[in-house]
């Protein structure tokens, strides 16, 4: 159980509240809370909000932040997409897309399976949709989602080969 989990779990404890209450209070299913509760499922810190207002709490966070525990590999792919993000505006998605869907379209010859079919999808909508901000999202990401997504990055030939230089110089963990 994590401590959003935990915090729920507390709050309803201390307040004396079932899981059924606070069903009917919130309209969040009865079997959803009980997988909050028991870390089934993600309880993101907007919904845990959500649902301790209902008992007359408020959260509270101490939020600190500590650097990624990125093997090599993952780290130089995400310095490097970092570099490309610092890039990515509208004009230049518009100028990239060519090369990006093509990158795309070579990618879904090359690599099969999940999670890659479903992640290579997702950046041909971002794409197509001109979602600069969502493929801003991915290429930053250090959880385990962007790690994949980036994986079958197309983005491959957008940078400089001295934007990539520049992008890897520096210190690895």
């Amino acid at each position: 159980m994590d401590r959003l989990s935990e915090s729920l779990a507390q709050a309803m404890r201390e307040r004396g509240v079932t899981q059924t209450e606070l069903s009917r209070l919130t309209g969040v299913p009865q079997p959803r809370l009980s997988a909050y509760i028991n870390g089934q499922v993600g309880l993101s810190l907007a919904m845990l909000t959500y649902l301790v207002s209902a008992l007359g709490n408020t959260v509270t966070a101490r939020v600190t932040t500590a650097p990624a525990d990125l093997n090599r590999s993952d780290h130089r792919s995400w310095r490097l997409h970092r570099a490309v993000a610092g890039k990515l505006n509208d004009t230049t998605l518009a100028a990239w897309r060519p090369a990006v869907e093509a990158n795309i379209c070579d990618l879904r010859g090359r690599v099969h399976g999940e999670p890659h079919d479903t992640n290579l999808t997702r950046w041909e909508t971002f794409v197509q949709n001109g979602d600069v901000r969502a493929c801003k999202r991915v290429l930053l990401d250090l959880s385990p989602d962007g790690i994949a997504m980036r994986n079958v990055s197309p983005w491959a030939g957008v940078l400089s080969p001295e934007e990539r230089r520049t992008a890897l110089a520096g210190q690895f963990r």
